[in-house]
C-alpha cells in the first residue's frame, strides 16, 4: 500500500506538471519519501548506447534510472530494458 501511494504521488506531480520530470528526478523524489518513511530503497543508474538496440538509433550514449524497493521496481521500470546497470544508491530503514 505504501509503495503504491508513493508510485502514485510522484506521477500525479509529475502529471500536474505536463510530464517535464525526468526519470532521475523522479526516482530522486521517490527515493526521499521511501528514506524519510523508512523504507529500504535503491535508487539504480543505467546506460545503453545508441546503436545497440535500434541500429537506425543515433549512435549516442543514453541514461536512465529507476527505483526499486525490495524486488519491486518502483519507478522507471517500463523504460529499462536495455540499460545496463552503471551504479546503485541504496538505503537501508
Amino acid at each position: 500500500m505504501l509503495l503504491r501511494d508513493v508510485r502514485w504521488a510522484v506521477e500525479a506531480v509529475n502529471r500536474t506538471f505536463g510530464g517535464h520530470f525526468t526519470c532521475l528526478m523522479q526516482g530522486m523524489a521517490g527515493k526521499a519519501m521511501l528514506n524519510r518513511r523508512g523504507v529500504a530503497n535503491t535508487l539504480v543508474l543505467g546506460a545503453r548506447l545508441g546503436g545497440e538496440t535500434d541500429p537506425s538509433a543515433d549512435a549516442g550514449m543514453s541514461a536512465h534510472a529507476w527505483l526499486c524497493a525490495g524486488h519491486v521496481i518502483l519507478l522507471g521500470g517500463e523504460a529499462r530494458a536495455g540499460f545496463v546497470p552503471v551504479t546503485s544508491y541504496h538505503s537501508a530503514p
